[in-house]
């Protein structure tokens, strides 16, 4: 096999939104799809745990680490076309949102302030705002390390079996790493579009807890049929209720704030009292606080409101 530098025990904690977290035992950065497979087939020959680390964002890394290897992605390339990019997956939604806005395209713009890459957000079917990245995805590449070749597989919106915060890729239990999207876009009017941005950007500064290390919202949002009579009928006193009646859904920070969590803290992990569904380390919060914190919310909304609360984020080395 092509030689490639395999780093060891390297800091995750860094590299990650929540800044906890220990080591992983192998890593290496991967800046072509060559490069990506090569990882792909050390893992294999050498019987490693395999993690896909994207833009940190949206994991929880234990105190111990990762005794595997960690391959982070980070091909950045954009390949413009007439009405769609080639997008590398390591490049972040910030940098992809930019290059929509100076040229018009629609899509995206729900995405102002959402961090990580077009990867990660790809995996997890991003959305916020009524918005969702598979909305104008085309086709995903990723590869797979099949036997012991890797092997480019390209696949339509279709194909990749998106979902509410979930997607083929995030199910098939890491087996497979995105290199690229390609993305459909409508041309619309440039100063609009960056008027819609920027007020997404502006919403999450104003209403999120972006001061302290956090990654993102913990908990998916509840399906309003599911939740008990009382809350339902609270929920749509005070106007809590999202999206259309077939698929309306409520707001997990508001069953939080309802369970009387919001505040509530163990070691330097904090339920944000900006907003519920986020929880931050205040400074000195270890991975074992926040992952407390995180089981002591779903204990508590089970037992008050019988719901079982299903995590957004990923935990590596638990």
């Amino acid at each position: 096999m092509k030689l490639i530098n395999i780093q060891q025990k390297t800091k995750l904690a860094p590299l990650t939104s929540f800044r906890v977290g220990g080591d992983a035992k192998f890593f290496f950065e991967a800046k072509t799809n060559e490069e990506v497979g090569l990882a792909m087939m050390y893992a294999y020959e050498e019987s490693l745990p395999l993690f896909i680390l994207g833009g940190g964002t949206n994991i929880l890394v234990s105190d111990g680490g990762f005794d595997g290897i960690a391959i982070k992605p980070n091909i950045k390339n954009i390949k413009p076309g007439e009405d769609f990019l080639s997008v590398g997956s390591g490049a972040s939604m910030e940098s992809v949102l930019d290059y929509c806005l100076e040229r018009g395209f629609s899509g995206l713009e729900w995405s102002g302030g959402l961090p990580g890459t077009i990867g990660g957000a790809v995996r997890g079917n991003a959305g916020a705002f009524g918005g969702e990245i598979s909305n104008i995805i085309s086709e995903v590449l990723s590869i797979n390390v099949i036997g012991v070749q890797p092997k480019l597989i390209r696949r339509s919106s279709k194909d990749c079996n998106f979902s509410y915060r979930s997607s083929l890729f995030k199910t098939k239990e890491e087996k497979e790493i995105i290199t690229e999207v390609v993305l459909r876009f409508d041309h619309k009017n440039k100063d609009e579009l960056r008027r819609v941005a920027q007020e997404k950007i502006q919403y999450r500064a104003a209403n999120h807890p972006l001061e302290y290390p956090n990654a993102g919202s913990i908990f998916k949002n509840i399906k309003a049929q599911d939740a008990p009579e009382e809350l339902f009928e609270r929920a749509q006193k005070l106007g809590k209720l999202k999206g259309r009646p077939e698929r309306m859904m409520m707001p997990t920070a508001f069953v939080i704030e309802e369970t009387d969590l919001k505040g509530f803290s163990i070691g330097g992990a904090e339920i944000s009292t900006k907003h519920a569904n986020f929880i931050v380390n205040k400074g000195r919060a270890t991975a074992k606080d926040i992952f407390s914190l995180i089981n002591l919310v779903k204990e508590k909304v089970a037992k008050k409101w019988k719901l079982d609360l299903e995590e957004e984020i990923q935990y590596l080395g638990f």
